[in-house]
């Protein structure tokens, strides 16, 4: 509800939060030679570039919030106790909405220093570059040892 990200990490169990990961400066520059395949991918449906959120509370108090204008309104039916917890739940339905906005899947030759949840500027695929979020990694040992990534463009 309130856009906050699981993961494993060096055996502990660690909640973050995967807008403020987004904010950090990239760990490296990825260029488009380094790729050994690529696809790219892109998609206005089920992104928004805003919301509103109204509810009712217990006590018969309504509770809105509105964020946003144009045409792709998210309209959130959560709960929400006031509008600070009103915006908390809306902004993370819009940030989880539009996180695959753009995607890129790529492999290279192995990044054993690269992890899910770090940021990468990627150059070379013209529209396509940009900074991206790791989603996900896949280390593959075989005759050479390749990553592959899956990675959402930072909006």
């Amino acid at each position: 509800d309130y856009g906050l990200s699981l993961k494993v990490y060096g055996s502990k169990l660690v909640i973050f939060d995967r807008e403020k990961y987004k904010k950090k400066p990239a760990v490296k520059a990825i260029d488009k030679g380094d790729m050994l395949s690529y696809t790219f991918n892109t998609t206005l449906a089920g992104t928004y570039t805003g919301g509103e959120l109204v509810y009712t509370d217990a006590a018969g108090k309504q509770i809105a919030y509105k964020t946003g204008t144009g045409p792709r309104i998210l309209k959130a039916n959560v709960q929400a106790s006031n509008a600070a917890e009103a915006k908390l739940k809306l902004d993370a339905a819009i940030a989880e909405a539009n996180h695959s906005e753009v995607t890129l899947s790529f492999s290279t030759m192995g990044q054993p220093t690269l992890a899910a949840g770090q940021t990468i500027n990627i150059t070379g695929l013209g529209r396509a570059s940009g900074k991206y979020y790791i989603d996900k990694l896949s280390h593959s040992v075989g005759d050479s040892y390749t990553t592959a990534f899956e990675c959402s463009k930072v909006q």
